[in-house]
């Protein structure tokens, strides 16, 4: 229960919590509409494919972002009239109770849909659309909890006949509603703007690392062609055992890890070395040190990463190679390595599990200019890099301070 309202008058206690005097709290049925629908014979053509939109397990990934105007699969009226499908209005919320448990949209137009949805209408009198769809939203692992199967997971019809939420009167709903919606328009804004900026990074590499396009002052320079091992070291790691893993000490870096990190995502489930272990491969066989560069050799093939401090870890023989004393300039060999992914994907060998080499990589021929120019045009796409990470890291703060409006407004916590 929200401890903040425990203590403040003109609230009263419910199942979700601590919640406005003046609020309900009551079945969701008696303020919406309920409603499904289902899948048309597939055995019949004529029911398929004609344009009324039909939202589908399919169609996991068009929820979760507003409105969806858009599905994969269409139905006819054909296909209506046969079967137990409804056509939904405009404006009708829908969750899904099946894959995808608890990804929640509005219909932007008026839809039908599969069995595998629960849908509701709501009115201009008792429930607004769009606070009901950030109340699911906001609950959606609590919809993943309650989920069960062993193989595929559901939520049965029962539970949402007897599914109570809080609501304040429908001028208040709207008024919250119309908050929220401010942050999602924010943060769609900023995503659009992301993905503008990582296409003009794509642009800028395609022109740059190729030569296309020459910065003012290199244009009468030649670029010569040279094979990896000319510029780097290439070499693997000291094997690890079994009975080197700790439960804490040096991060011990696999293929996946290096995804992670290329990604800036967060790392689960890191393994460990202990620091002698750690200590005697340093003194022995040295460990990788700021701008050697890392590259997958197994599973996600070709992941490039350049090292950007003096963190200690160690990786996984096998799993990654090991680009050291690099005579060229690393962040933009990083650039170039990353834009040729489909070179050195292509000199992987094996037959079933293909992987990359360090003979393989040898072999890999590139194309670069001299020093000066590759430390300007690193220059210009590590300028791009940071543009996107303060885009990103923008977005990021967007979405938690939506977060935390929600668990305010959405409970009455804070009143509009």
């Amino acid at each position: 229960m929200n401890k903040i309202n425990q203590s403040k008058k003109g609230y009263k206690a419910t199942k979700v919590g601590w919640i406005p005097d003046d609020w309900e709290f009551d079945l969701i049925d008696k303020i919406c509409k309920r409603g499904s629908g289902h899948t048309p014979n597939k055995k019949k053509p004529s029911y398929y494919n004609g344009g009324i939109k039909w939202v589908s397990l399919s169609d996991s990934s068009n929820l979760d972002n507003g409105e969806i105007f858009e599905t994969n699969k269409e139905i006819s009226q054909d296909g209506l009239n046969n079967s137990s499908a409804v056509l939904h209005s405009k404006g009708t919320v829908l969750i899904s109770r099946d894959a995808g448990i608890g990804k929640s949209a509005i219909m932007g137009i008026d839809m039908a849909v599969s069995q595998h949805f629960i849908t509701w209408t709501t009115d201009e009198k008792n429930s607004h659309n769009w606070f009901i769809y950030y109340w699911l939203q906001f609950h959606k692992k609590e919809f993943e909890r309650v989920a069960v199967g062993s193989t595929i997971k559901t939520i049965g019809l029962p539970y949402f006949k007897k599914y109570k939420i809080p609501t304040p009167n429908y001028n208040e709903q709207k008024k919250i509603a119309k908050i929220l919606s401010t942050w999602d328009k924010a943060i769609e804004c900023t995503q659009k703007l992301i993905t503008q900026q990582q296409k003009r990074k794509k642009g800028l590499m395609q022109q740059l690392l190729t030569g296309k396009k020459r910065l003012k002052g290199f244009e009468e320079t030649e670029w010569k062609e040279i094979r990896l091992f000319e510029l780097c070291e290439l070499t693997s790691s000291k094997r690890i055992y079994l009975s080197d893993y700790v439960k804490s000490g040096i991060p011990f870096y696999r293929g996946k890890e290096i995804s992670n990190l290329k990604k800036r995502e967060i790392i689960k489930d890191l393994l460990y070395i202990s620091y002698e272990v750690y200590n005697k491969i340093k003194v022995k066989y040295g460990i990788p040190e700021i701008n050697d560069i890392l590259i997958t050799a197994v599973g996600t093939l070709g992941n490039v990463y350049r090292i950007p401090d003096n963190n200690p870890f160690y990786f996984k023989d096998g799993n990654l190679i090991w680009m050291k004393n690099i005579s060229e300039n690393s962040i933009f060999l990083e650039y170039l390595l990353t834009f040729e992914t489909k070179k050195l994907i292509k000199s992987a060998i094996g037959s079933s599990q293909k992987a990359l080499t360090i003979v393989s990589l040898k072999k890999i021929k590139l194309r670069i200019p001299n020093l000066k120019e590759q430390t300007a045009i690193a220059k210009i796409l590590s300028q791009a890099d940071k543009e996107i990470a303060t885009s990103q890291q923008y977005l990021s703060k967007l979405k938690e301070q939506k977060k935390g409006l929600m668990q305010q407004l959405l409970t009455g916590a804070v009143r509009v």
